[in-house]
């Protein structure tokens, strides 16, 4: 049922690319890395309203999360380390981030967790 269309979300998302060390001013490097994502992309999802009991089993003990998302493509390319726009415009700060995805024989379930970013 959740892979209906009505029940479906436009999400933007963008995946890590990679991780360059930054450097200082004077070109020395800071022992910080710099995450490089790649462009945002829409995908069409369906996302939970609030997390619950059933949910919360489907990961573990990790109950570090907000909403649960799902799609039936087992090949869905968003994975733990992208970043969501949802409900927002996509030029806005992402307003999420994946922390877990769990992969099944029909579906592919993400929980997330909801970040302030400051521009």
């Amino acid at each position: 049922m959740r892979s209906l269309k009505r029940n479906q979300t436009t999400v933007y998302y963008a995946n890590l690319l990679e991780e360059k060390q930054a450097k200082d001013e004077n070109g020395y490097l800071t022992g910080e890395n710099i995450p490089i994502y790649d462009e945002k992309k829409p995908l069409d999802i369906y996302v939970s309203a609030n997390t619950g009991d059933i949910s919360s089993q489907m990961f573990g003990n990790l109950s570090d999360y907000d909403r649960v998302m799902s799609v039936s493509d087992v090949n869905c390319p968003i994975n733990e380390d992208s970043l969501l726009w949802i409900g927002v415009s996509k030029d806005a700060p992402h307003n999420f981030v994946v922390k877990k995805k769990a992969i099944s024989l029909n579906e592919t379930v993400f929980a997330i967790k909801q970040v302030t970013v400051s521009e």
